[in-house]
């Protein structure tokens, strides 16, 4: 069974560099894009909920006044929440 829980994950944020622009190239990430930490790469939606699907355990966090975290906090929940779910400030 997968649990759910939406929490700050501050205190457990992993640091990592990314690639920076030069000035005047297009961003490295735009709106929407998802980043793999472990790979590296860009990934699709599809690949994020096979990876997501495997887990015993999933934690969803965001940054408190990013309305676009929110949604994707909710989207991952419909994808994978069952009876036993329990969050914070689940709309």
């Amino acid at each position: 069974m997968i649990t759910l829980a939406s929490v700050s994950l501050g205190a457990c944020r992993q640091n990592v560099t990314i690639k920076q622009d030069a000035p005047g190239q297009k961003a490295f990430l735009t709106d929407g894009q998802i980043y793999d930490l472990h790979s590296g790469k860009i990934i699709s939606s599809s690949e994020l909920l096979a990876d997501l699907a495997t887990a015993q355990h999933l934690i969803i966090g965001e940054k408190h006044d990013n309305a676009e975290h929110h949604q994707i906090e909710l989207w991952l929940i419909q994808k994978f929440a069952h009876p036993a779910t329990t969050g914070e400030c689940v709309a």
